[in-house]
């Protein structure tokens, strides 16, 4: 018995066909749920107060920047969370205690197990991904990069949003036009974007993103806390041992 044990969430970097057709079987451990979504917030946080921003200000001594600086809060905003995995489960939990109104789009929202949190929350859930944008102050996004959501949100799904809006992205960066969003942040229809996650993460890139003052980065770290790395190591741990009692019984 073959198998591969993917750390994290994400398979859209193994072949899934081609192990399907070899026999592997392909796991994924999970155990970063609650330190992805934790980061989401924080850029959330960080794009509504321009935290980014003020710090260089006082780092230069520039206490005025206080002038202007109004920002917004989470506590009755409404945002929209695309996917509703472990990951966009918890970024709702987080989100409800902070008074945010919280609208999910996911394609399997009539499940059970999801409709009970749903309805636990407080949360609506949107059976039109449209009708969700056009609702959504925030908007983050938690589903898999797959062929059906690649540029899954394109020119004109961004330009559904409010004018306020704010986008973040702690998923894949394909699941963006790159192209839109970069357009739709330097022509300021999207108020600023909270990135975890690139087209090009090899420090090699031509993306105007990193150069937008509307945009706060981070380079892929959602999932790099000690609880995340210490969860994922056990569930792997597991996984090997599952494996080898599997032989050892066949």
């Amino acid at each position: 018995m073959l198998r591969i044990v993917k750390a994290g969430s994400g398979l859209d970097t193994i072949d899934l066909e081609a192990c399907e057709r070899r026999g592997i079987t392909v796991s994924r451990t999970g155990g970063s749920e609650t330190s992805v979504a934790e980061l989401t917030l924080a850029l959330m946080l960080a794009c509504l107060r321009e935290i980014s921003r003020l710090d260089q200000s006082v780092r230069a001594r520039n206490f005025a920047a206080k002038t202007g600086a109004i920002g917004g809060t989470l506590d009755g905003r409404t945002v929209g969370i695309v996917g509703f995995g472990a990951i966009g489960a918890k970024v709702a939990k987080l989100l409800a205690g902070f008074g945010a109104h919280i609208l999910v789009f996911d394609r399997s929202i009539h499940q059970t197990d999801k409709r009970t949190i749903l309805t636990a929350l407080g949360a609506t859930p949107n059976f039109d991904l449209d009708t969700l944008l056009k609702k959504a102050q925030v908007l983050t996004l938690h589903v898999p990069l797959t062929p059906a959501t690649r540029g899954l949100i394109d020119e004109r799904r961004l330009s559904l949003l409010p004018s306020n809006a704010i986008l973040v992205n702690t998923a894949r960066a394909a699941l963006v036009d790159r192209l839109a969003l970069e357009e739709a942040l330097v022509q300021k229809r999207l108020t600023a974007a909270g990135l975890d996650v690139h087209f090009e993460e090899d420090g090699v890139t031509n993306s105007r993103l990193l150069d937008l003052p509307n945009v706060i980065s981070t380079p892929h770290v959602g999932a790099q806390t000690y609880e995340a790395q210490e969860a994922v190591a056990g569930r792997i741990v597991s996984l090997i041992a599952d494996t080898r009692n599997r032989l050892e019984l066949a």
